[in-house]
């Protein structure tokens, strides 16, 4: 076991636990907002995982297409990060309560 001062502990608490929810939060976010209702969700509509060959080829180029829907998608979701990063430094609590809720709702909406 190892013992950690309070700072250090939170900070890897921080990198390791709340910035992947943060993340995972802001993104279902973002889509619940880009996804006509009534619509199949964005990702169950997607049957290629992230990291497969298949997403690679999308994103080196060669489908001309994808790198500019890529690098917007991109910019949205950083907009998306910005605005919570925003929220949390006012400690505004109600705008991160909307926006994590609309997360998870939307994530709840998934299929099994």
């Amino acid at each position: 076991m190892t013992t950690l001062d309070p700072d250090a502990h939170d900070e890897i608490v921080a990198h390791i636990s709340h910035l992947p929810q943060v993340i995972a939060a802001t993104l279902s976010d973002f889509l619940s907002r880009r996804t006509p209702p009534g619509a199949t969700s964005p990702a169950a509509a997607c049957a290629t995982p992230p990291a497969s060959p298949a997403a690679t080829h999308d994103v080196d180029g060669h489908s001309p297409a994808q790198p500019e829907e890529i690098l917007r998608a991109l910019r949205q979701f950083q907009d998306e990060l910005h605005g919570f990063q925003t929220a949390l430094a006012n400690r505004d609590f109600a705008e991160l309560r909307t926006r994590l809720e609309r997360g998870k709702s939307y994530r709840d909406d998934f299929p099994p």
